[in-house]
């Protein structure tokens, strides 16, 4: 049933689509033939929420004598679905890949693949997303929680946007989330599916050519 769950699933991400998974063959292959993933368009498989409690003091003056006000609020930084991103490769581990989900700001997120992952997170994050039976599990970049734990958390931050997406859908949700380093600060992360990296198919045709069988001898499939 596990397995009929997972590839059902695998084949909703993929199927219909003008995107497909970015993984390890895709990455050696380009820099076997030294073109820079930089020159690639990537983008995002799966929603990231990124959020972190922000305090402000602002001095007000009442009856003569200034008092300080404090105003906590909830900064959420949502990264859509297929939303494009800068990707570069991290100049001290060519297995970790820092993503930019804006061009405009240095923020970066580290994807990964699991074998840099501490041991514990690795099995947490597997036994969680129930990817253990999942074929490509080692050869996809993934976001990886530096912690990963489980909280009630607001609407704004688990739900999708959208009036009729959060019609019914109670206030607050107990949800696996997770803490990452993002714009030098701990930020709290959550994603309902394991975010990866995809690339467009039109650029992966472009980009990996197809090995034709040579003719003579050989297997047939």
């Amino acid at each position: 049933m596990k397995k009929i769950l997972l590839f059902t699933v695998i084949l909703s991400t993929f199927s219909c689509s003008k995107y497909t998974r970015f993984d390890s063959i895709t990455s050696q292959y380009l820099q076997d033939q030294n073109i820079s993933i930089e020159k690639v368009q990537f983008y995002n498989a799966n929603r990231v929420v990124l959020w972190n409690n922000e305090t402000e003091f602002d001095n007000k003056k009442k009856g003569g004598k200034i008092k300080t006000e404090t105003t906590e609020h909830t900064r959420i930084t949502p990264v859509e679905d297929n939303h494009p991103i800068i990707v570069k490769i991290d100049p001290n581990n060519e297995n970790v890949l820092l993503v930019k989900p804006d061009s405009k700001s240095n923020n970066t997120l580290r994807f990964m693949k699991l074998s840099e992952t501490p041991t514990q997170i690795k099995e947490e994050f597997l036994k969680i997303y129930k990817l253990n039976q999942f074929d490509f599990q080692n050869e996809l970049y993934y976001l990886i929680p530096d912690k990963i734990f489980s909280r009630y958390v607001d609407k704004d931050i688990y739900s999708e946007s959208g009036f009729f997406k959060n019609l019914f859908k109670p206030k607050r949700k107990n949800v696996w989330c997770g803490t990452v380093n993002w714009d030098g600060k701990e930020h709290q992360i959550y994603f309902k599916y394991p975010t990866f990296l995809k690339i467009s198919k039109k650029d992966k045709k472009k980009h990996i050519t197809k090995i034709k069988k040579l003719k003579g001898n050989y297997i047939k499939d």
